[in-house]
């Protein structure tokens, strides 16, 4: 799609990154928590993108970007019960207010 700067790339070994996992956000720690992932990519792009990290097999891993008002997640927000409606309602709110 062009979104961002960057590319994807499967994860070392063939792996999968499935379950839950605890997430750091840059500048907002209070998303910070445990997020569900399922995916085999990860993506590599910019780190002026980059608002959230994960540790898969001893690497910090993006697990979130935002370049203007688009941002993307490499978990499952609407799968991370009340951590994942609370940050979906905050990046709706931060959309919606341009």
């Amino acid at each position: 799609l062009s979104l961002l700067d960057g590319s994807s790339s499967a994860l070392d070994h063939g792996s999968f990154h499935i379950g839950w996992n605890h997430t750091t956000f840059i500048g907002q720690p209070r998303h910070s928590g445990d997020y569900f992932y399922n995916h085999s990519f990860r993506v590599n792009t910019r780190e002026e993108y980059v608002t959230g990290t994960v540790e898969f097999e001893n690497k910090a891993l993006v697990a979130s970007v935002r370049r203007a008002n688009v941002h993307g997640f490499q978990f499952h927000p609407e799968k991370s019960q009340d951590q994942g409606v609370a940050l979906l309602r905050s990046t709706l709110q931060d959309v919606l207010d341009g």
